[in-house]
């Protein structure tokens, strides 16, 4: 794994953001005023994990010398911890002698098993496409780099916006044609890892930030109070302040981590955290409903919030560690 400092700090970010995404809505009960704020306000800001892990991806990847036979490893290296783990909660889920290979493979195919897992399933698609992206931005300008940008990532995100709210809709002959949102973010991380670090950009990026977080937070929590669920699709209605919150964090953090002087200690546990976020990912899931019932749930009947912020920190830091050991196997470090 690559060590750039700025973007083991987002991956951290990002990984602990997943977790949040996969504890608030799961554990905390969300009746009443408070918990019914903070669960929005939690829920706003966890959506930006899966866009900045794109982005990062979009800067480790596209500017490598990558041919198919590299592709087709790093997919296999993904594939595999993903199916085994799939196949450990189908059989704790129907038992070994439930074990019907058949059913998995469908479940795997078409969900995948664990819905939380659709992002490697999603991963795994764009490595493929890797190649191709590559050869598409090698060319590519400044110019090019921002009317792509806005084209195909933020047009989008922006009719879905203007559909929900103004009752127009486009047609999707027209939107068929374009380049899928998935594909664009990394192009974008790739683009903001390389832009010209100026303090107007910052402020602009810190305003830009507090803009789309208040709109987002709005745009669940007042339907929420409406009696209507909390939803969200990275290709939804209010996927364009998802995405200008991630843009703009991103940009914020490279302006004040990429220059900046860093002790080799905090440099070195950074990395050594950020190095075990994939296998976090992959196992978090297991360990967040043990924990909750084994450690925090006295917690939770003290106070709801403070419960669930100490689970979403011990969900990581116990993930974390015991990645960090099974790294020391060699060969489950190769898929780790």
């Amino acid at each position: 794994m690559k060590k750039i400092f700025y973007l083991d700090v987002l991956r951290i970010i990002a990984c602990f953001l997943v977790i949040v995404n996969h504890t608030v809505g799961c554990i905390l009960d969300y009746e009443g005023f408070i918990n019914t704020t903070f669960y929005c306000v939690s829920f706003s800001l966890c959506k930006i994990g899966v866009p900045l892990f794109l982005m990062i991806t979009g800067v480790l990847i596209l500017d490598k010398d990558y041919d198919y036979k590299k592709i087709f490893k790093s997919i296999f290296k993904i594939f595999v911890p993903l199916l085994i783990i799939s196949i450990s909660f189908y059989i704790r889920d129907v038992g070994l002698k439930g074990f019907d290979f058949i059913d998995f493979i469908k479940l795997f195919l078409s969900k995948p098993y664990i819905v939380s897992y659709w992002y490697l399933l999603a991963l795994i698609g764009l490595y493929i496409t890797v190649p191709f992206i590559q050869k598409l931005i090698k060319d590519f300008k400044n110019k090019d780099y921002i009317y792509f940008i806005v084209l195909f990532l933020l047009l989008p995100s922006t009719l879905s916006l203007i559909s929900k709210y103004l009752n127009v809709n486009f047609s999707s002959y027209f939107l068929w044609s374009f380049f899928p949102i998935f594909m664009c973010i990394p192009i974008c991380g790739n683009y903001i890892s390389k832009i010209e670090l100026k303090k107007i950009y910052f402020i602009i990026s810190l305003f830009v930030i507090i803009i789309s977080y208040a709109g987002m937070f709005l745009s669940l929590y007042i339907p929420f109070l409406q009696g209507n669920a909390i939803s969200y699709k990275l290709d939804g209605y209010n996927t364009l302040p998802v995405l200008l919150m991630a843009i703009s964090l991103f940009y914020i953090i490279r302006y004040t981590l990429e220059k900046k002087s860093i002790s080799q200690f905090v440099e070195k546990l950074i990395f050594t955290v950020a190095s075990t976020t994939f296998g976090i990912y992959l196992i978090h899931t297991m360990l967040h409903y043990k924990l909750y019932t084994y450690i925090f749930k006295k917690i939770f009947m003290f106070n709801g919030i403070i419960g669930v912020i100490l689970l979403e920190i011990g969900v990581f830091i116990v993930c974390s560690i015991i990645i960090y050991i099974l790294k020391k196997i060699p060969i489950i470090k190769k898929y780790l």
